[in-house]
């Protein structure tokens, strides 16, 4: 199994491992990469399924989240749900694992309609970071993004909060397309 991570500058390096069969492993990426940016693209010879867990500690909101891997790259990407005002902060997250680089388009939506409209060139096998909070201030966001030339890429969405005294984070992977019907597993309305 290969593990190649991606940072801003498109310089990737991959440390390979052996999972057995039945058996789970853990990547401690500090120790490849401490302090950095960085994005993974898992390769294996046999089928497996990878999930990242993160724990933070940023400005005033430490915790953790767990996003699981996306499956392949896309040309759209969507995400729903994202805010900007008070204590919150917002972040799009592009990797291009490709051999060649990407552009992408990163539309931003609030209840208004389209916000902002910006673009970035990623190099090849790098990602991307846009702190939405600097381009569209307290509204509630949601955002597509699109790899212009059609070119798959990965998209997520991490947001960091102090919610009511709620102090923490999340990660969602986008979404490829749209559907008529999504089911929600789980919620709960209880303090």
């Amino acid at each position: 199994m290969e593990f190649t991570f991606l940072t801003r500058t498109g310089q990737a390096f991959t440390v390979a491992r052996t999972v057995l069969a039945t058996s789970r492993l853990t990547l401690h990426v500090d120790d490849y990469l401490p302090d950095a940016e960085v994005a993974v693209r898992v390769h294996s010879d046999k089928p497996v399924v990878a999930e990242r867990a993160m724990y933070f500690g940023y400005p005033g909101r430490d915790g953790g989240s767990c996003a699981m891997g996306s499956r392949a790259t896309a040309a759209r990407w969507f995400l729903a749900e994202g805010y900007t005002g008070d204590l919150f902060d917002e972040y799009v997250l592009v990797s291009n694992p490709l051999e060649e680089g990407a552009r992408v388009r990163i539309s931003l939506f609030t209840q208004g309609g389209l916000q902002k409209e910006v673009y970035a060139d990623l190099a090849p096998r790098s990602r991307y970071t846009l702190h939405v909070d600097d381009l569209v201030r307290s509204e509630d966001v949601s955002t597509l993004v699109e790899e212009v030339n059609g070119r798959g890429v990965v998209v997520e969405r991490a947001m960091y909060f102090d919610y009511g005294g709620r102090k923490g984070g999340h990660a969602s992977q986008g979404l490829t397309g749209t559907s008529m019907i999504w089911y929600l597993a789980e919620g709960y309305t209880g303090s």
